[in-house]
């Protein structure tokens, strides 16, 4: 799970970062990362051996090799994000989902951003909120419908594509 840093005012940079954690089985907590400043949207491949997550001060998804204890190492650049907010740095980023090709779904300023398999943006998913977009997941018949949500709103796209069955987002 991740930890945002705190903002200490609307606009304006953390001074300390945020942390990626995991939970072990038997129930200690382990920070994984703390070099992120506001990481936010989280997820693993479908195989469990990537963990993939965003951080909204930046415009970069990160990858990272899962370890069979749960660790992570090799953090690397796997996408950028497009669509920043005016100052061309900060994506915003916030929620995260998987599907069951292995496409990632991130929430921004613009709606829903696709990642494909090998870092390449795909396109985005435009939501004509105000806000940027928050969370997402995917639900209803076949497990083809998209939800995301900005500050008022909930949203609904019926997808071509689908998320993998036994996960609940």
């Amino acid at each position: 799970f991740t930890d945002q840093a705190r903002r200490p005012g609307p606009g304006i940079t953390p001074k300390e970062s945020g942390g990626l954690y995991y939970i072990r089985p038997g129930g200690a907590v382990v920070e994984l990362d703390d070099t992120m400043r506001i990481p936010n949207g989280i997820t693993l491949s479908l195989d469990g051996k990537t963990l993939y997550v965003s951080d909204s001060e930046d415009s970069f998804v990160f990858a990272y090799d899962v370890g069979p204890d749960g660790g992570v190492t090799n953090k690397r650049r796997f996408a950028t994000l497009h669509h920043l907010q005016p100052d061309g740095v900060r994506s915003f980023s916030d929620g995260m989902a998987i599907d069951a090709a292995g496409r990632l779904y991130i929430t921004g300023p613009a709606g829903v951003q696709v990642i494909g398999r090998d870092g390449t943006y795909l396109g985005t998913i435009r939501i004509p909120g105000a806000s940027p977009t928050r969370n997402v997941a995917f639900g209803g018949p076949g497990r083809r419908t998209l939800y995301t949500m900005d500050r008022n709103n909930l949203y609904r796209v019926t997808l071509l594509s689908r998320g993998p069955a036994g996960r609940p987002k």
